[in-house]
C-alpha cells in the first residue's frame, strides 16, 4: 500500500529524478500485467457462462404436451386414450425407458384411489408412446398411449384424473397431468 502511495506521489511530483523514472519504468509492466489479467478474467468468465449454457442444452430434456384425452367404457372395463406431443429440446438423442399412467378415481364415499397402470401397447407399431421410442435432437413426435382397467368401470361416478409419467434413458422422470374431458362410445 505504501508503494502505491509513494508511486502516486511520484507521479504528481513534476520534478522527476533519475531514480523515479527507473521506479516508474519498473512498475509499468506490472500495470500492464494487471490490465491483461483483468481482461483475461473477463473473457474466462464469459466463456464459463457459455460453456454452462451449452452443457444445459446437451442434457436430455423431454417435454410433454397434451393434445387430447378421453375414455371409452366397454364391457371389459375402461380404456384410457391419451394423445401427446413429445419433444426433445436438447442437442442429444434420448430414449423412452418407462411409461406409466397414475389414474386417480374419486370413490362415492369421497376417498381417492390411485392406480399405476402400464400401457396396453408395449411395442411401437406406429405412433404409440412406448418403451424404446427414440427421440433425435430437437425432434417432436405425436404419440398416443392406451391404458386399460378392467375393474372399477361400473363404480365410476365422475371422470378420473390421469398423470402420464415418462422416464428417459438418463433416469429423469417427466409428468403430464391429464384431464379426461370426454367419454366416447365404441
Amino acid at each position: 500500500m505504501e508503494i502505491i502511495v509513494e508511486m502516486m506521489q511520484n507521479v504528481l511530483d513534476l520534478s522527476f529524478s533519475k531514480e523515479n523514472w527507473i521506479a516508474m519504468a519498473g512498475n509499468f509492466p506490472a500495470w500492464i500485467a494487471l490490465v491483461i489479467s483483468l481482461i483475461s478474467m473477463t473473457i474466462s468468465r464469459k466463456s464459463y457462462h457459455l460453456s454452462e449454457k451449452k452443457e444445459r442444452r446437451s442434457l436430455p430434456d423431454l417435454s410433454i404436451y397434451l393434445e387430447d384425452a378421453y375414455i371409452i367404457k366397454d364391457e371389459k372395463g375402461l380404456n384410457f386414450f391419451i394423445k401427446n406431443v413429445v419433444t426433445n429440446r436438447s442437442d442429444t438423442a434420448n430414449t423412452i425407458c418407462g411409461v406409466e399412467a397414475i389414474i386417480t378415481f374419486v370413490q362415492p364415499n369421497g376417498y381417492e384411489l390411485r392406480r399405476r397402470v402400464r400401457p396396453s401397447f408395449s411395442e411401437n407399431d406406429g405412433n404409440n408412446l412406448c418403451i424404446g421410442l427414440r427421440f433425435n435432437p430437437w425432434e417432436a413426435k405425436a404419440c398416443i398411449s392406451s391404458f386399460h382397467l378392467e375393474e372399477l368401470a361400473s363404480k365410476l361416478k365422475r371422470l378420473p384424473s390421469v398423470v402420464l409419467e415418462i422416464s428417459d434413458s438418463t433416469g429423469a422422470v417427466y409428468n403430464c397431468k391429464t384431464e379426461i374431458v370426454s367419454e366416447r362410445n365404441v
